[in-house]
Formats: structure tokens, C-alpha cells, sequence
């Protein structure tokens, strides 16, 4: 009981100056993260650095030129980002370590559609003031803002959250983030109706592990390699049908770095890739199950799209990203990931697929529709 009176006391001392109630919220999210990633992703808790000390803090906010709010600084001290904490000050002429590609393990996850592969890392304070340096003079709008700092990015660096210092707002940047300095908000106010953002990246970051330990977001293998998927798993963001044994699950992501407020042509662009993933069940009593074929294969696609719940536009083509899945009962499911723009943050995707029991070049009867059950595309609040 001395002992833990002891260690109380050294903690408290450790965390002075911070209201109490904002250490333990900091606290219980980071414990949340490292024993979600623990558990699902060791590489990511391996990545995840000790916190940084108050002196450092000081340290970084005098090289950045001005303050962060007090819940940035707590979200720190926990967890100092996910790559090595050499000294602040040491020069580094490397700039292939800062903005070159590395097989990043991103704490908050991403996305692979066609050759657009994304993979957010938290970076460290170091990063953070090194890309702050590099990227904001040079973007139209941002450079007369003083108070911006970089602290996630996807590598290679194509998308980008940044804190804005003054008032403690979270933002990600649009495609027009370079010539216009566009960004979108990350974190909505609060609830209360309290105008106060100070703590607008604690509760990002606090949703983001509710979601991770609720298995909404789950670590999948994108192009042989492993990622947390921001594609949700759960309803009602995430679908699912089954279909004379063949189960489809489908699931859309806003892609904001794609996306742009206002396009060349004053109109709105919301840009959003969906993940479909299809598995032949094993047959069974259910009438939804009960087939007399071990293998089916793809042969066509159909799609209506919808947006802000008006019908938008009909889709009829051959296979799915230019290949026919040939499913079988006990194999891994066939998953791809595709993209729909919209003129509007909410739409919808629903449609058929046209299976061949068997397979296309020895058909074994008549093809059958498997319907994909509509699932939405939505700008979310909390936009990761």
C-alpha cells in the first residue's frame, strides 16, 4: 500500500500544472492503444516510442515558435510517436529518412485502391517540426498562419493532419491543400455545444481506439502487406448479404486527399473508395446456403449509386477491377477495393454481382445474381 501510495505521488509530481481529470483521459487512451495493438499488431505497439519529457516539450515549442494546447502536450508525454526520438537539435542532412518512402506500420491505418496506397503515421515531435518547416511555407494560404504543425502524415507523403495550435483544431488536407491551402475539420465540437477545441486531437484520438477495440477497424493485408483497414466492419456502416452461399460484405472510406470543397469548376468533390469482400460459405440447411457447387466464379458487375439519396448513376461492366474471383468453399475471401466520387458527402452503392456455378470455362448450370446490400458513402465527423 506505501508502495503504491509512492507511485501515485511520483506520477502526480510528473503530471503538475495538467488538470487531473485530462491525465487520466490522455492515459486511458494510450493504454487502450498499446493493448489493442499489443494484442492485434505488435509492430505497431513496438513502434510506439515512451513519452517525451515536459523540458523536451519546451524544447520543440521554442524551435516551432509558439505553444501547444495542454491536451497536445499530454497526448506526448504518453507516447513521443512512432519512430525514434533522436536529439532535436542534432543536425540531419538525411532527407530520405524524413521524406522518403519506409515501410511504415501507421497506428491510424489507411486504404489501397488502384496505385493510391495510404498508411497514417503518427509522427514524432522531430518529424513534426521537420515537415512543418519543409511543407507549410510552401503551401498557398497556409504560410502567413504561424500557428500549424504537422503531426500525422501517410508515407509516402500524400496525406496530411495538421493541429492548428491556436485553438487546438484538427484538420486533414484536400487535394487542394498545396495550391489552396484547403482543409477540412477533423473533429466536430463538442457535444455540449462548448465552442473549447482545445482537446479536438484527444477526442480524435480517444474515437479512433474506441473503434479499434469495438472491431470496427481490424489489420488486414493490403498488396502482401499488413495495415489497420479503415474500411468499417461493423453495421450500419459496413453491409452484408448472402446469397445462394455466396456472403458480400462491403464498406466505403471518404478519402479526403482526393477529395476538394470546391473543384476547378466551383463544384463540390467528394471522393470515396469502397472495399467489397466475397467468400463462398459452406452449404448447410439454411435456404440462403443450400447449393450443390464448391466453387463459383465471377463474371459481372452491376451498381447503382446513389447520392444524398437520389439515384446518381447505373453501372454495368465485366468482372470487378479487371478480374473474374473464382471463390471456393474453405478458401481465404476474395477482397478488392475500388473508388466512387460524389458531388455531395452522402450517397449510397448498391447492386449484383452474376456468378457461374463451377467456373466461366466449365460452367457446372445457369448463372445466378448475388445481391451486395447498400452500403453508404459518408463524409464522417471523425475523419481519419
Amino acid at each position: 500500500m506505501i508502495y503504491l501510495q509512492e507511485a501515485y505521488k511520483v506520477w502526480h509530481s510528473n503530471f503538475r500544472g495538467y488538470p487531473e481529470s485530462l491525465v487520466i483521459r490522455t492515459k486511458r487512451c494510450w493504454d487502450t492503444l498499446r493493448d489493442w495493438s499489443s494484442c492485434h499488431y505488435p509492430e505497431i505497439a513496438d513502434s510506439l516510442q515512451p513519452g517525451v519529457s515536459e523540458e523536451f516539450l519546451d524544447k520543440f515549442e521554442q524551435q516551432l515558435g509558439w505553444k501547444l494546447p495542454l491536451p497536445v502536450r499530454l497526448i506526448y508525454r504518453f507516447c513521443g510517436g512512432q519512430d525514434a526520438e533522436p536529439n532535436l537539435y542534432e543536425e540531419d542532412d538525411s532527407d530520405d529518412e524524413i521524406f522518403g518512402y519506409r515501410d511504415y506500420v501507421g497506428l491510424f491505418g489507411g486504404y489501397n485502391f488502384y496505385q493510391h496506397a495510404v498508411d497514417v503515421h503518427f509522427v514524432s515531435l522531430r518529424k513534426a517540426l521537420l515537415l512543418t518547416e519543409h511543407f507549410i511555407p510552401s503551401w498557398r494560404d497556409l504560410a502567413a498562419a504561424k500557428k500549424w504543425v504537422i503531426v500525422a502524415a501517410s508515407f509516402p507523403l500524400v496525406k496530411f493532419f495538421l493541429l492548428d495550435s491556436h485553438d487546438g483544431s484538427l484538420f486533414v488536407g484536400t487535394r487542394n491543400l498545396a495550391t489552396h491551402g484547403e482543409l477540412i475539420r477533423c473533429v466536430p465540437p463538442p457535444a455540449s455545444g462548448d465552442s473549447d477545441m482545445q482537446d479536438s486531437m484527444l477526442r480524435w484520438l480517444e474515437v479512433y481506439s474506441s473503434r479499434l477495440s469495438c472491431g470496427m477497424y481490424s489489420v488486414q493485408k493490403f498488396d502482401g502487406y499488413e495495415s489497420i483497414s479503415l474500411y468499417p466492419e461493423l453495421d450500419p456502416l459496413c453491409s452484408e448479404a448472402v446469397t445462394t452461399g455466396v456472403q458480400i460484405r462491403s464498406s466505403a472510406v471518404f478519402v479526403p486527399e482526393y477529395s476538394a470543397l470546391e473543384d476547378e469548376n466551383g463544384y463540390d468533390n467528394y471522393m470515396f473508395t469502397y472495399s467489397i469482400r466475397m467468400r463462398l460459405l459452406p452449404s448447410d440447411d439454411d435456404s440462403r446456403t443450400n447449393y450443390a457447387f464448391s466453387s463459383c466464379q465471377l463474371s459481372s458487375r452491376h451498381w447503382i449509386i446513389k447520392e444524398n439519396g437520389a439515384f446518381k448513376s447505373e453501372v454495368h461492366g465485366p468482372g470487378v477491377i479487371g478480374e473474374y474471383p473464382l471463390l471456393r468453399i474453405g478458401a481465404d475471401p476474395y477482397s478488392y477495393a475500388s473508388c466512387s466520387p460524389l458531388n455531395a458527402p452522402y450517397g449510397s452503392i448498391c447492386g449484383d454481382f452474376t456468378f457461374l456455378p463451377g467456373c466461366l470455362a466449365r460452367p457446372e448450370g445457369p448463372s445466378f445474381l448475388v445481391r451486395v446490400a447498400e452500403f453508404p458513402l459518408e463524409m464522417p465527423d471523425y475523419i481519419y
